[in-house]
């Protein structure tokens, strides 16, 4: 007697924290009578589905079941319209299968016949159940780039040994970035080098010396960053100073060594998406005086004439006679 008492405490309290029972039109398994209507709702927590099994169909039939139906809806969108008799095999293959809420979401099912029973149908019986819904197999927005766990009520995203997650907990990426700045020579690489670089990658190398330094880039052989076929960069490779952007680059072509910056502080900036198994790119960093570059204004000459000038350096600039010159301030 005490282990009947204790199991019938155990379903019972099973039956208050969990979502299941039957749903069934008036009257059945004896019919439902004429004007009959059922209004039943049924509401998930949330990573939890409500989801219906009709074992058994058997209304009025007519066509687009404009007279009696069952209708059922989550969260007022219609997923099933239902009349006439279908068996369970039926029932289990083309109707079953969409009778689910969205996560968290609520089940209605509509029940209503008309005044034209010709004769009585024994209507219809479901059995309805809260589960626990699966993220990491049918929710496209649990997007875990690279593991999903799924636990009751929700998911968790986890990466691969020398990745961490993002602050979305959903991208995994590399811990890439790095501040060299003092330094008047050194490499950098993309993460991996020279195996494919990781994915999800957003990596900022920072370089900064004297002021009448500048930084000179000499990029390895093996250059390869992920390009589309219309010559547009998926990743990238950016090179930027507090002048602007020098160039973004991709392919197969690196830019050009010696690369002159023109500026003695730099960042590096390397972006790779989620896809491709690219090799990425490795360069070495070494500083230089500053340089102007020789460009002059048109109908002018330097003198002396040479590719660029140190700083300090005296250059004489005069224009061409005739109406082209201008004054310069």
């Amino acid at each position: 007697m005490l282990r009947l008492s204790l199991l019938l405490l155990l379903f019972s309290h099973l039956a208050s924290s969990m979502l299941l029972g039957w749903v069934e039109s008036p009257g059945y398994p004896r019919g439902y009578l004429p004007h009959a209507s059922l209004n039943w709702s049924r509401c998930a927590r949330k990573g939890h589905v409500i989801s219906i099994t009709l074992i058994h169909l058997d209304l009025e039939d007519s066509p687009n079941c404009e007279n009696d139906a069952v209708k059922v809806l989550s969260n007022g969108r219609p997923l099933s319209i239902l009349c006439g008799r279908k068996g369970f095999a039926e029932l289990q293959s083309s109707v079953n299968p969409i009778l689910q809420s969205s996560p968290g979401g609520c089940l209605n099912l509509l029940f209503v016949s008309d005044f034209s029973n010709k004769k009585r149908h024994s209507g219809f019986r479901g059995f309805y159940t809260e589960q626990d819904f699966d993220e990491c197999q049918d929710d496209s927005e649990a997007r875990c780039t690279q593991f999903c766990h799924n636990f009751v009520g929700g998911y968790y995203c986890s990466c691969r040994h020398g990745y961490h997650l993002k602050e979305d907990n959903h991208t995994c990426t590399v811990h890439c970035s790095e501040d060299l700045s003092g330094l008047r020579k050194g490499d950098i690489s993309s993460p991996s080098w020279p195996a494919p670089y990781a994915m999800n990658a957003d990596c900022l190398y920072t370089l900064s010396v004297e002021d009448h330094l500048q930084v000179e880039l000499h990029f390895s052989e093996g250059f390869d960053v992920e390009q589309s076929t219309d010559g547009h960069c998926i990743d990238a490779l950016m090179i930027q100073t507090p002048s602007g952007n020098l160039g973004s680059f991709c392919g197969l072509q690196p830019p050009p060594s010696p690369f002159l910056t023109h500026s003695s502080q730099v960042h590096i900036r390397f972006a790779s998406d989620g896809f491709g198994t690219n090799k990425g790119f490795a360069l070495r960093f070494r500083t230089r005086a500053k340089v102007c570059p020789a460009a002059v204004t048109p109908h002018s000459t330097a003198t002396p004439r040479q590719p660029d000038y140190s700083q300090g350096q005296t250059v004489t600039v005069r224009c061409q006679s005739g109406p082209h010159c201008e004054r310069a301030e």
